[in-house]
């Protein structure tokens, strides 16, 4: 019996013994009922996606460890199926804690896990730094979808993983998460965008205003400065329509790496408006 259900198990079936009895007599063990249970057919390929934008996918189950292996196997995330044994450090030294750490970091998934495990997982990639998504459907996945950046409660999923979970999938598969990336994503590059000409603009037009008052003597109504600002803001419009292209990698900005290039080029656009002011009062002016 145990040997068919390890062949079983290999091979991606879940078991469920069947036992029968005549009458009032006792219970004999007839056999093994195998059970499949597929991944869905778009499962494969939206993992292929999610790990080409640069997205790291592991598998946590509470399944057995061969059955988890063998659909990890299917969907080709990988076959480093890890136990809960390895969560757990051999002692409190810093030196186990590391090697744990390491194993959860480069493991392709885990199974046989009890919730308790999934929250573990999810605080040591945490405390990686890593930016953690969790998808999840029951009850028992509700720690690990609050306890994750991004809890995402798949379709059909309870009222606890939904009440826990920051998104609601409403279409079956997780298709919707790829979507989901790519469209933020996109998101993303438009809001740098409107930071940086935000801010660039505004670094031209103090520089090239206060250039013609020191330098030309000029003197401005408050009616044109104000159109000047209104056609600025006109143009900020266009970038909520801009065609963006998701990045194949996740961005993470920095405060100076966005005030470096926006006053880089804030800088440049004054120049270049400096230079034709110049050419026009030295040779067409009277």
């Amino acid at each position: 019996v145990h040997q068919a259900d390890f062949t079983l198990g290999v091979s991606g079936f879940k078991t469920l013994g069947v036992c029968v009895r005549v009458d009032d007599g006792p219970f004999k063990f007839a056999g093994i009922l195998p059970i499949m249970d597929p991944p869905r057919h778009d499962t494969k390929r939206t993992i292929a996606k999610i790990k080409k934008s640069n997205v790291a996918v592991k598998m946590i189950t509470g399944d057995h460890h061969n059955i988890g292996k063998e659909l990890a196997r299917q969907i080709d995330l990988g076959t480093d199926i890890r136990t809960p044994d390895c969560l757990k450090p051999q002692s409190d030294s810093a030196f186990h804690i590391g090697a744990r750490d390491e194993t959860i970091l480069h493991a392709d998934g885990f199974a046989k896990v009890k919730p308790l495990d999934k929250h573990e997982v999810i605080a040591v990639l945490q405390r990686k730094g890593m930016v953690v998504g969790m998808t999840g459907d029951g009850v028992n996945d509700a720690p690990a979808l609050a306890k994750a950046q991004i809890g995402i409660a798949v379709h059909g999923a309870t009222d606890a993983a939904r009440s826990a979970g920051d998104i609601v999938l409403t279409k079956d598969g997780l298709s919707p998460i790829y979507t989901a990336i790519q469209i933020s994503r996109r998101i993303f590059k438009r809001l740098k965008s409107y930071v940086i000409y935000r801010i660039c603009i505004s670094v031209q037009v103090v520089f090239f205003l206060a250039c013609l008052a020191l330098v030309y003597d000029l003197r401005f109504k408050a009616l044109y400065i104000i159109l000047l600002a209104l056609f600025h803001d006109l143009q900020i419009v266009t970038i909520a329509y801009d065609k963006q292209v998701a990045s194949p990698f996740p961005e993470t900005p920095t405060v100076m790496g966005l005030l470096m290039q926006s006053y880089a080029m804030g800088i440049l656009m004054f120049m270049e408006t400096m230079g034709l002011i110049a050419f026009g009062y030295t040779f067409m002016s009277d």
